[in-house]
């Protein structure tokens, strides 16, 4: 025979014995979490921590996770609370600085606005949107615009009347549109 390859003889390694290891229960790895959260909350701090108690709850945060997530929170509040501050600040002084608007006119402008609108002004001010530029604007043309004054009104008579000014845009409408 030709020459011929020897191929060594290969024996499957024996496996050792594995000791048997004790039955021991697996610890939880579920942190426990308490009944209740105490948060460290700031001096000038007003609100109820409860809502964030039942979020921390709802997540099952660990006490040190529901702490960052608070202050985190009230962090975007503050930010959120200085932003709005600024910003009404900038309004006023928009106000300020624009000569068109005239303090009686938008004084006027802002009653009638509120006797047509019952609650405006509550709205307005509430949402600091009385002092927004262009509201403000907008009462100071009508109180410019709508004083009771007469009006002359189209017609065959062509004479003058003293209308409210709710009247008087009635009538200038309707001669508007040929009526």
């Amino acid at each position: 025979m030709p020459d011929q390859v020897q191929t060594p003889e290969v024996t499957p390694p024996t496996d050792p014995v594995v000791p048997a290891v004790p039955a021991t229960p697996v610890a939880s790895t579920e942190p426990v979490l308490p009944e209740s959260y105490d948060f460290k909350t700031p001096q000038d701090w007003k609100g109820d921590t409860k809502p964030y108690s039942d979020y921390a709850k709802a997540l099952k945060l660990t006490p040190e996770q529901a702490q960052r997530a608070f202050e985190h929170s009230v962090q975007q509040q503050n930010a959120v609370r200085e932003q709005t501050a600024k910003e009404l600040n900038d309004w006023k002084n928009q106000i300020v600085g624009d000569k068109s608007i005239e303090s009686p006119n938008v004084d006027s402008g802002f009653a009638r606005l509120e006797k047509e609108i019952p609650g405006l002004k509550t709205l307005l001010e509430s949402s600091g949107y009385k002092n927004h530029p262009d509201v403000v604007r907008l009462a100071n043309f009508i109180g410019r615009s709508l004083k009771d004054a007469p009006v002359v009104t189209g017609g065959q008579s062509n004479t003058v009347q003293n209308l409210s000014p709710r009247d008087a845009l009635i009538a200038h409408y309707r001669s508007i549109q040929g009526k």
